[in-house]
Parts: structure tokens; sequence; C-alpha cells
């Protein structure tokens, strides 16, 4: 993936992964400066999850760089009322442990009229609830980022070991058209519909499940 200025800093477990290798940090060092257990910690980088915001003060405090998304301002707020509708799966408790955060600060937004912080409305739009659009698309084109191949990388060939005899694929143009035709995607824009994406039903299956919601939300159509 191409580190890009817009995603080298975005409060996600690659992020995470990045620094720790930069400042030589150990998967036991960060649990505990979060007091968080080290299966958490190891969960967040190897799913690449959204960081918990109540984690960021903490890692920032270990050296990490790690920045929030600068939201519009004209963006519109996303209410506690709202939160605690969307939100009644999970008890208050399980909120808290995604946020990072005591269960009180979850207690005394969630319900409200005030609006959601803006420094958790990623993790909310991770976790499925109807945030802002632009909250819901920049977290997608993260991840389709994160999913595109580096600009000039060059496949690697690995020899068989001696002995064993190298089995491959035949090729023929249908089959290769068909396997294209699986995992796909296409981004497309005109004047008369704006932004379009499309995606084969097999890509569709592999994304994560909370995108689900977001996908009906932002009218991606499958193939």
């Amino acid at each position: 993936m191409r580190e890009t200025k817009e995603y080298r800093a975005l409060p996600t477990g690659w992020r995470l992964k990045s620094e720790m290798v930069r400042l030589k940090l150990k998967s036991a060092a960060v649990a505990r400066a979060l007091k968080e257990p080290v299966q958490r910690v190891m969960r967040v980088l190897l799913v690449d999850e959204v960081l918990p915001p109540g984690w960021l003060k903490r890692l920032r405090e270990l050296g990490v760089v790690v920045e929030e998304p600068m939201w519009n301002a004209s963006m519109p707020g996303y209410s506690g009322q709202t939160w605690a509708r969307e939100g009644t799966c999970m008890p208050e408790s399980r909120w808290a442990q995604l946020l990072g955060v005591d269960a009180r600060e979850v207690r005394g937004v969630m319900g409200q009229r005030a609006a959601v912080p803006q420094s958790w409305l990623l993790k909310l739009a991770e976790q499925g609830m109807e945030v802002p659009t632009e909250v819901y698309t920049t977290l997608l084109r993260y991840r389709l980022h994160r999913e595109a191949p580096d600009e000039g990388a060059v496949p690697t060939r690995t020899k068989p070991r001696r002995g064993v005899r190298a089995v491959r694929r035949k090729s023929t143009p249908v089959a290769d058209s068909v396997s294209k035709a699986r995992l796909s995607f296409q981004v497309q824009w005109n004047d008369e519909q704006g932004l379009s994406i499309h995606l084969s039903e097999a890509l569709r299956q592999q994304l994560p499940v909370e995108f689900g919601n977001l996908l009906a939300r932002l009218g991606v159509e499958g193939q």
C-alpha cells in the first residue's frame, strides 16, 4: 500500500504498527502503557481496527505520531440521542471498551441531545453507526486504499524446494477474466450522477461485516 499524506497518520492499527516499528516498541510495552490486555492490542494491530480514541493520549506519550481526521465545520453533528437509538445492540460497558474510555463518559453522552465527540465518530462508523456521510466515506476510502497494491511493486517468485515438482495453474483467457471479475471494483464519476462505486459480489463478501450498512448507505452497487 502507498502511504499517502491523506492516510499516513489516521488512527488505525496499521498506523500504530508502523510507529511501533519506528520506535522499536513491543506489543507488551504498548499494552502496559494503555493498561489493556496484550491480546486486545494485538487484535487492533492484526485486524487494522480504528484505534480507540481513548488510547490516543497515552500513545502520544510514548512518542507515537497519530492524528485525528479534521472534519469539515459544515458537517452535521451526530447526537447522543441518535447513538442511543442505534447503539442499543451493545451495553455501555462494551462501548466504553471499544472507545477506550470510562463507562461514565459513554453514559454522559449516549442519549443526550449534545453531539457525540468528533474524535469518537470514526470508531462509531467502524461499528456501523449512521454517523455523518463524510466520516463513513473517509473510512471506506481508507479500507479500499489499504487493499490497493503498491505502485511499481514487483511480484516475488519463489523457487520450489529440491525434489518438489512445481505445479503451475493452467491459464486461459476465459479463466483469467472470470477470476478478475470475481474480485473487482470500479469507481466512476460523471456530472449527472456524481461518484458511483460498483463492487463484485465476491469482493463485497470479503469486506468487513461492519461495512454492510455503509455500502447500502452510500448506494454502492454490486455486480
